[in-house]
């Protein structure tokens, strides 16, 4: 049996599959403050089964032997032995990635990046991560992608993760924005607030196109579900200046992308 999780900075989903191709259990909850107690949820979720291997993905910066998680949304998480915990916790072997890069080999091998060769994927929730996906594959880094801290101003607000200034995830993640407006992104309706989302985000894309120059950009996460993908395309198409055409922009197909990741994850590292 495999066990497969995306622990998220807000809802934590947990799989089972018994062949590497679908899942037979999976649930969704949100993600314990304490490292601990996600390793309890995860022990009654597994119940009785005998979990031969583990992928999955985690919200936040790994080590570069990706073991440990050295930053993460919650204080609590960081520097907590993650790979060492869960293999002596069922003794079986662990991989894994952050979250939003399994979200990204997810929507690539399964959803709406499918048969793509090089994916930006970009997921904008409780803050805004992504990857990109090169011929069905993460492509390499040294500590990971953290797309959301690209600074689109230098004088502009904090990030509400790491303190800096003027970073995508401070305009367009559920954090900045629900700080901004004292609203949920769900519950905001006034459209001058989300086209100045829009405007932000577009301005981010145009960076992503400039250093992955990927075929199509897939966006996910909740923030996603109040955008205007034409008016993003326009604005996309008004920033983007150097190549003749911008790339084709989606919005993420999977309900669980990030299981799904850690599915195809596992596959290519067993």
């Amino acid at each position: 049996m495999y066990l497969l999780f995306d622990i998220g900075g807000t809802h934590t989903r947990l799989g089972l599959s018994e062949n590497c191709i679908d899942f037979i259990k999976t649930e969704v909850t949100y993600t314990p403050k304490f490292f601990e107690d996600a390793l309890k949820l995860i022990q009654e979720f597994t119940n009785k089964y005998k979990i031969d291997k583990i992928s999955g993905g985690l919200a936040g910066v790994l080590d570069q032997d990706k073991r440990l998680l050295l930053k993460s949304n919650f204080p609590e998480w960081n520097y907590q032995p993650v790979a060492d915990s869960l293999e002596e916790l069922f003794q079986a072997e662990v991989f894994l990635e952050n979250d939003a890069a399994l979200g990204a080999l997810g929507e690539a091998t399964y959803g709406a990046g499918s048969e793509t060769k090089i994916l930006a994927y970009i997921t904008l929730g409780t803050g805004v991560g992504g990857a990109r996906v090169v011929n069905g594959r993460i492509d390499p880094t040294t500590y990971g992608f953290e797309i959301g801290h690209q600074i689109i101003s230098s004088s502009g607000p904090l990030c509400p993760f790491c303190q800096g200034h003027g970073h995508l995830i401070s305009y367009t993640s559920g954090t900045s924005i629900f700080e901004t407006n004292h609203k949920h992104s769900e519950d905001i309706t006034n459209p001058e607030i989300w086209d100045e989302v829009t405007k932000k985000l577009a301005v981010g894309l145009n960076n992503v196109c400039v250093f992955w120059s990927p075929e199509k950009i897939v966006l996910g996460g909740s923030v996603m579900e109040k955008i205007n993908l034409d008016k993003l395309r326009e604005y996309l198409e008004q920033n983007l200046k150097i190549f003749p055409e911008i790339p084709k922009l989606l919005k993420a197909k999977l309900e669980n992308p990030g299981l799904y990741g850690a599915l195809e994850y596992l596959k290519q590292n067993s």
